[in-house]
């Protein structure tokens, strides 16, 4: 699958709350502690390749859960014909019963951490243009408040990219977040800049 996403900050949580109340299914919370692992590449020295593993505890639809996941992701920002950049993933991703196997896996293989992510979000779904949207809208201490709108797709062409993006553009708009406000950067970026890589010194 590919996730066609944007993602940008949040200055008035409870503001957005009351939009996408109105006119989204309210699909509940979830919370997500991601450890990310640099693994060397072995193609050639100080090359690696990035794993994350994610538990998290949710309560959507009226249910709790709790999962383990292992994701990889082909990462891209891409210009579509606006030329704004836009977040297009491939995402290949897996659940486990249990992560300790894997990360003791990693740390046999020489991978090691290189940065933990939380995040508490609460979600929505919506109808729009023919497409499902997932909306989420995310605390990631210590950066603060975002809302990430995503579409999945098959497959995704530059035309599909540039329609669904100003999809999401709108939807920002209908949320009160100006356009100036959508971040570029990757969370992992944002909180390495931060000096917040969550990994002890």
């Amino acid at each position: 699958m590919t996730e066609i996403e944007i993602k940008a900050h949040v200055s008035d949580r409870k503001n957005v709350i009351e939009r996408m109340n109105s006119r989204a299914e309210y699909l509940g919370t979830v919370r997500k502690k991601d450890v990310y692992y640099d693994i060397p590449s072995g193609i050639s020295p100080g090359e690696f390749i990035t794993v994350r593993i994610r538990k998290e505890t949710a309560a959507l639809n009226g249910r709790s859960s709790s999962k383990v996941m292992m994701t990889y992701k082909n990462k891209q920002l891409i210009k579509n014909s606006d030329g704004a950049d836009v977040e297009v993933n491939e995402e290949h991703e897996a659940q486990l019963s249990d992560g300790e196997p894997l990360e003791k896996l990693i740390s046999d293989a020489g991978g090691r951490p290189s940065l933990i992510k939380e995040k508490d979000t609460e979600h929505w779904s919506l109808t729009a243009d023919g497409e499902t949207v997932h909306v989420e809208l995310c605390n990631v201490p210590p950066l603060g408040d975002f809302i990430e709108i995503e579409v999945l797709k098959e497959s995704a062409d530059d035309r599909t990219v540039s329609r669904i993006r100003r999809l999401e553009e709108e939807i920002l708009t209908e949320c009160g977040i100006p356009l100036s406000a959508v971040e570029p950067k990757y969370y992992m970026t944002l909180l390495r800049e931060a000096g917040a890589d969550g990994i002890p010194s």
